[in-house]
């Protein structure tokens, strides 16, 4: 995949600064935490993930093995990335959604995902951000599993792209699923990488 990825700058050159994280040999962290929370689930469980990108969870996901993966991406122009990268890879297809999450399926997912993004548009305040967290996680039926990264709330420094209620700790995410199973797992750590994230295992009892 990293030389798939190595391959499109050569082509293309209009690529965020963080894309470059996926044409090296090592792989992201978050990649490691993110196989190892799926490692024992069952391939036949029915993921959605949203925020597709660049399709990169997405080939990770049908890499291992995964069989129904739906990816809900609403940048337009990036259906094709996904689509090319699967196909290219994995050699095998993956059902892209073209929208913003959340929006209606027609089944219920077992394993729901969010990582590497922050929806916070037309959100103002913190109760605000955790309300559409918790619509999230309905909107569809409650998902078995639902891995969620976070901004971390220990993360401090001024970023306009980040405010400060986006920024969440343990016990926030705790309040928003008291019934759930929750684990937390570092994936990067601010000052080594520009921000502090956090994912979250978030299984339903």
């Amino acid at each position: 995949m990293s030389q798939f990825n190595a391959a499109l700058l050569t082509r293309q050159h209009h690529f965020p600064v963080w894309f470059h994280n996926y044409t090296g040999i090592k792989p992201p962290e978050y990649w490691h935490i993110l196989y190892d929370l799926l490692l024992r689930e069952d391939r036949d469980q029915l993921i959605v993930e949203i925020g597709a990108g660049y399709g990169d969870v997405s080939a990770l996901l049908r890499w291992m093995e995964f069989r129904h993966l739906t990816c809900v991406e609403r940048d337009n122009s990036l259906v094709s990335y996904i689509e090319d990268k699967i196909s290219q890879v994995c050699h095998t297809k993956v059902d892209v959604i073209n929208a913003s999450y959340p929006t209606k399926l027609d089944f219920t997912p077992d394993i729901l995902i969010q990582v590497n993004c922050v929806y916070a548009e037309e959100i103002y305040n913190k109760d605000e951000y955790l309300d559409s967290i918790k619509e999230t996680y309905h909107y569809n039926g409650v998902p078995k599993v639902f891995l969620f990264e976070a901004i971390d709330a220990s993360y401090r420094e001024p970023n306009s792209e980040f405010p400060t209620f986006v920024r969440l700790g343990f016990d926030d995410i705790s309040s928003l699923f008291p019934l759930c199973s929750i684990t937390s797992h570092i994936t990067y750590q601010y000052p080594k990488n520009k921000i502090t994230k956090v994912l979250y295992k978030i299984c339903a009892s």
